[in-house]
């Protein structure tokens, strides 16, 4: 019974995961977000797609060894750009911020977020003492921009 249970359990959490974010292949991604991946990215080879609950595509790839991910919408306009940092490459102002607005959480990832309009957030995934996590996005001078809290696809 006990397996039943956690049998049953698995199933449901991975069922309801991949309503949020599905992987997909190139193929079923439309010719306009591919084309514009392809035009901005042509060296690049490869790259992971998932839908996104907004119904936004996302390719996952990597450049001279860091990981990178672009969000574009279903007419191919790219959203944004997010590249995987080092907890220590993020900005000094951020840093700061960080150790004095969130002692005790756990920086879990770390990412710099360009938009095309030249905008740049800093991303850190931050975990607390109860388990949440949630993303607190900042600017480069270390104020705070947005906290969203993740939700267990987000986690994944």
């Amino acid at each position: 019974m006990k397996t039943f249970f956690v049998t049953a359990l698995c199933s449901f959490l991975l069922a309801s995961c991949s309503l949020e974010r599905d992987m997909v292949k190139a193929t079923e991604i439309p010719a306009a977000v591919t084309d514009r991946f392809t035009s901005l990215h042509p060296t690049t080879g490869k790259a992971e797609w998932e839908t996104e609950e907004d119904g936004s595509y996302e390719a996952e790839y990597k450049v001279e060894g860091r990981e990178y991910s672009d969000t574009y919408s279903a007419a191919g306009d790219l959203l944004e750009t997010e590249q995987e940092l080092k907890k220590n490459d993020l900005p000094a102002a951020v840093l700061a911020t960080l150790a004095r607005d969130f002692a005790g959480h756990e920086i879990e990832e770390a990412a710099r977020i360009t938009y095309p309009d030249g905008r740049i957030v800093y991303e850190a995934e931050l975990e607390g003492k109860d388990d949440a996590k949630f993303d607190a996005l900042f600017t480069e001078d270390g104020t705070l921009v947005e906290r969203v809290p993740l939700t267990e696809a987000d986690r994944d």
